[in-house]
């Protein structure tokens, strides 16, 4: 079953149907829920490079997805790194996460075919400043709150080089 982090936009990114892949995310009220809440719906952000957005499965357990400006997205479960791939938004105006997956074992070494996992979802409405209403390709509901962007840790790039 695809799941989201975003990420978001991991959640929202982390969508893959992969036994590592996170539990669904709570639903959000439905729209006139909202509307009889008196949340505000606000415009979409014209951008998402170089935001933040947390999510909550049903476990509790919280996924923050980092849209790094360069396309690559970064997810934390709990605070802890959980996975990491590519972001766009396109033509039909969805997040799209790719996630790199494991290569086929049934190939030989050096040979083996890699496979990504690419989830989307539709951003449908800001209801406050902070919570982005998503649809995902199932039909699901989730509410992303935007939380603090950080730039990926430039010390594990010195070190890597």
């Amino acid at each position: 079953m695809r799941a989201a982090a975003l990420l978001l936009l991991a959640a929202l990114p982390g969508c893959a149907d992969s036994a590592d892949a996170p539990a669904e995310p709570a639903e959000t009220a439905a729209p006139d829920e909202a509307a009889a809440t008196g949340a505000a719906d606000l415009p979409l952000p014209d951008d998402y490079a170089g935001t933040a957005w947390q999510v909550s499965d049903a476990d509790g357990a919280r996924y923050t997805t980092f849209l790094d400006p360069d396309g690559t997205y970064r997810d934390l479960r709990n605070g802890d790194p959980f996975q990491e791939g590519s972001w766009s938004f396109d033509a039909e105006e969805r997040l799209c996460f790719t996630t790199p997956a494991a290569g086929d074992a049934s190939q030989d070494e050096g040979e083996q075919e890699v496979k990504a996992d690419k989830t989307c979802w539709r951003p449908h409405r800001m209801a406050g400043d902070d919570e982005l209403v998503l649809h995902g390709q199932s039909g699901r509901r989730i509410k992303a709150i935007r939380v603090d962007y950080s730039p990926a840790d430039e010390d594990n790039d010195d070190a890597a080089g």
